[in-house]
C-alpha cells in the first residue's frame, strides 16, 4: 500500500525541492534565470497544485486496492531481491520512453481548441512558471498526466521498484522543466537531443511549440520544435559566461 501517498509525496516533494534550489539560485545564480521578471506562484496556482495531489491521491489508492486484487501486472516490491538488476534498468528506460510518447501525444491532444480552452488554458495562465505551475491544472489534466502510472503497472509485466523509480524521476523532471532557471544551459553536444527547462518555458511562452518532456525528437518530427529555441540557449550561455 504505498501508492496513495507515493504519487501525491514525490510530486509535492519534488516542488518543496526546486522551491528551495530556486531562493539558493536566485541569491548565487541570479543569471540561470531564464526570464529576468519575477516568477511569484498566485494563489490559483496553489489550489489547484494541492487539488491534483488530491487527484493523485485517490488514483494510487485506487492502485493499491487494484494491487492487493491482483489486477496489476507490475512485480511486487517483495520480489525486488530476485530482480535481476539489468532488467530492473531497463524497465526504468521502457517506463521513461513510453511516457515520452505518452506526454507528447496526450499534450498534443489538450492543445485541440476545445480541450485547450475547457481545461489545458488553466496551466497556461502562468506565461512564466515557477515550482508550483508543474502541477497547476485542471483535474482533468491530472488523471491524464499521473495516467500515465496505473497505466504502466496495469499493463507492463515490470519490477514494482521500476514503476517507483520512474515516478520520482517524472515528478522531478516535471517540475524541472517550469523551475523558471535553465540548470543546463551549456549541455555537451551528445545530450542536445534532451529537453531543458528553456524548452519547456518556451512552450508556456508561445504556446504553439515545445510540446516533449524528455526528448526533443518529437517536436522535430512533427514540425513543433520551437524556431526559436537556439537562440534563447545561446543568449543564456553568454550571459552566463559573462558571470
Amino acid at each position: 500500500m504505498i501508492w496513495g501517498w507515493l504519487l501525491p509525496g514525490s510530486a509535492f516533494i519534488s516542488v518543496l525541492f526546486f522551491v528551495i534550489l530556486n531562493k539558493l539560485l536566485k541569491r548565487k545564480r541570479p543569471k540561470l534565470k531564464i526570464d529576468e521578471k519575477e516568477n511569484l506562484p498566485s494563489f490559483k496556482e496553489y489550489a489547484f497544485t494541492f487539488l491534483n495531489f488530491g487527484v493523485f491521491a485517490l488514483i494510487g489508492l485506487g492502485m493499491d486496492y487494484s494491487q492487493i486484487g491482483g489486477f496489476l501486472k507490475m512485480e511486487s516490491i517483495r520480489a525486488a531481491g530476485e530482480q535481476n538488476r539489468w532488467f530492473l534498468i531497463v524497465s526504468v528506460f521502457v517506463c521513461l520512453g513510453i511516457h515520452d510518447i505518452y506526454f507528447y501525444l496526450t499534450h498534443r491532444l489538450l492543445h485541440i481548441p476545445f480541450l485547450f480552452k475547457k481545461v489545458h488554458l488553466i496551466h497556461h495562465t502562468s506565461t512564466n512558471p515557477n515550482p508550483w505551475t508543474a502541477f497547476s491544472f485542471h483535474p482533468i489534466e491530472g488523471v491524464i498526466q499521473i495516467g500515465i502510472v496505473p497505466i504502466l503497472a496495469f499493463f507492463l509485466p515490470i519490477p514494482e521498484l521500476a514503476v517507483i523509480i520512474f515516478t520520482v524521476f517524472m515528478s522531478l523532471l516535471s517540475v524541472y522543466g517550469h523551475c523558471g532557471y535553465e540548470l543546463r544551459a551549456e549541455k555537451w553536444k551528445g545530450f542536445e537531443v534532451f529537453n531543458t527547462a528553456l524548452h519547456h518555458q518556451q512552450h508556456h511562452q508561445f504556446v504553439r511549440y515545445n510540446f516533449g518532456i524528455y526528448l526533443s525528437i518529437w517536436d522535430k518530427l512533427f514540425g513543433t520544435f520551437s524556431p526559436f529555441y537556439q537562440k534563447s540557449l545561446k543568449q543564456l550561455i553568454e550571459k552566463n559566461k559573462g558571470s
